[in-house]
């Protein structure tokens, strides 16, 4: 099993501690998915979602190196 660095999981922790906040319909029972205090904002969302495509693309790319 390929793992991402630890260097890389300390760069990014901050941005991974925010998106597991996000308590969506799937895992947790509750109208169109909230956060601790209630759902996020349009611009709270968008910020999520571009962290969320970030981290792909980042782990994506440690992976091939590793290849």
């Amino acid at each position: 099993m390929k793992q991402v660095t630890k260097e890389w999981l300390d760069f990014n922790i901050n941005a991974l501690k925010q998106i597991n906040e996000i308590y969506l319909t799937s895992r947790y029972p509750g109208h169109l998915g909230l956060m601790a205090d209630g759902k996020p904002t349009i611009k709270e969302a968008k910020s999520f979602y571009k962290t969320a495509t970030e981290i792909y693309d980042n782990i994506k790319g440690e992976l091939e190196l590793k290849r």
